[in-house]
């Protein structure tokens, strides 16, 4: 049982450190002017969308996305560790078994 869950958290894990990667290359190539660019080209103020500096904006998101990175690497670590566990305890199980 601990091998399934194991399983389902690396992959988890890993979609969320792929998808917030993902995010943090978006946010490292993005300027400040090219997010008030943005904006203005849909017709709007990116001071009032964002009730603040633009280039704020852009800080939180890197480090939202660098601390969703370190989640989603610590869910996939502990889902591998369940794992290799479960892999492991089978194992000895199965030895004690052939020994007797």
């Amino acid at each position: 049982m601990k091998k399934i869950i194991g399983i389902c958290l690396l992959f988890f894990g890993v979609i969320i450190f792929l998808y917030s990667s993902c995010g943090l290359v978006i946010y490292m190539l993005t300027t400040k002017e090219m997010l008030v660019e943005r904006f203005n080209r849909n017709g709007k103020d990116a001071t009032y969308y964002y009730k603040e500096d633009p280039e704020n904006h852009i800080i939180k998101g890197r480090i939202a996305m660098g601390f969703y990175m370190l989640v989603g690497a610590g869910i996939a670590f502990g889902g591998y560790r369940l794992y290799i566990q479960d892999k492991r305890k089978n194992q000895i199980a199965k030895e004690h078994k052939h020994s007797n």
